[in-house]
């Protein structure tokens, strides 16, 4: 086990240090971000496979059996993930999985990786285990991106590969509040993953995924990027975000209306609506689960941070 100290302030550093199993070891770096120290994690390692698991996200007992179980069933996989919890500070704990778990069916060969991203996160950093082959293959973490790199890595990976996919409910991820990620308080204007994607589109090589998939990935996850910008931030920062991320060639209706300022109330309430049609507390009124394009979301009562 390889813990990174992303030049810490606290004192996870020395609390690594008090253990005295040699199978852990502490790496200690200046402070570079997150894609720096997964990779700074990835070169210090040895094994064939890489698990990552943030500091403020957990494991269940059975994850590392799950994934590894994964790796010999579906060898030919690039990513072996599995479900997980979504804990937020209040409010109830979603679990997220691939839709073929509702069925009882335990793992999955997942082929359309971006057909499903429209639909939700099927995969977390914390929830993925990767053979190292495919990082030397295509490279690690974009180092410099404060957002996203993480989806922008695995959708390098599922534009040659397939996903091995086990449905079960296996790892817990913490989603805290922006006052505790930093990182996240200015937004990019710009989304690695679609600047990759976009890239990949102009130069149509021969990938495993189709071009229609991709565009309409796309499409929808800049949509919805556009909607969150109208609730959240004024008429100025939303038109910079759609000209930066080339939105305004996606969303061509969307950009006509933004472009009359009179039209702005109105977009801020039909954003607004979308969003909370889309809330937790909605999903729980309406039966506490959601499939939307293959992925399944379910409420399952209150916050164990409660």
């Amino acid at each position: 086990m390889i813990v990174v100290d992303d030049g810490s302030v606290d004192n996870g550093g020395d609390i690594v240090r008090g253990f005295t199993d040699p199978r852990i070891r502490l790496v200690w770096q200046d402070n570079a971000g997150v894609s720096a120290a997964r990779n700074k994690g990835i070169a210090e390692g040895w094994g064939r496979y890489v698990a990552f698991l943030d500091a403020d996200d957990e494991w269940e007992p059975g994850f590392l059996d799950a994934v590894v179980n994964l790796k010999t069933k579906y060898p030919q996989a690039g990513i072996y993930g599995t479900g997980y919890r979504m804990i937020f500070p209040k409010g109830p704990v979603v679990e997220v999985t691939a839709e073929e778990g509702a069925n009882q069916e335990t793992s999955v060969l997942v082929a359309d990786y971006f057909y499903r991203a429209s639909g939700g996160s099927l995969i977390h950093a914390s929830g993925v285990m990767i053979p190292r082959l495919i990082f030397e293959e295509l490279g690690a973490f974009k180092v410099g991106e404060h957002h996203g790199e993480d989806l922008e890595m695995w959708a390098r990976i599922a534009l040659r590969y397939p996903i091995g996919y086990d449905t079960r409910i296996l790892f817990s991820f913490y989603q805290k509040g922006l006052e505790d990620k930093p990182r996240f308080r200015n937004y990019p204007k710009y989304d690695p993953k679609v600047k990759m994607l976009q890239k990949v589109l102009i130069e149509s090589p021969d990938y495993l995924v189709n071009q229609e998939m991709i565009r309409s990935h796309v499409k929808s996850y800049l949509t919805k990027m556009c909607l969150w910008f109208i609730v959240t931030n004024n008429h100025a920062a939303t038109v910079e975000y759609m000209q930066c991320s080339n939105a305004t060639i996606w969303t061509p209706l969307l950009n006509k209306l933004i472009k009359v300022p009179l039209l702005w109330p109105f977009l801020r309430f039909v954003a607004w609506i979308y969003r909370f049609a889309k809330s937790r507390a909605v999903m729980k009124i309406i039966g506490g689960q959601r499939v939307s394009h293959g992925v399944l979301e379910r409420v399952q009562g209150a916050s164990r941070e409660a």
